[in-house]
């Protein structure tokens, strides 16, 4: 099953991905930063 919209967020996050080296350190402060709120998430969920 083909779903344009799953494709689209796929392409993004690779994108994202690929500006921060792949570094999942770097994804995760670049996601902070670009949070309005800021990004919090527990381990526990």
């Amino acid at each position: 099953m083909y779903d344009e919209i799953i494709e689209e967020l796929w392409e993004v996050k690779d994108s994202i991905a690929r500006e921060q080296d792949n570094d999942i350190r770097k994804l995760a402060a670049y996601l902070r930063s670009s949070h309005p709120r800021g990004l919090s998430v527990s381990p526990s969920g």
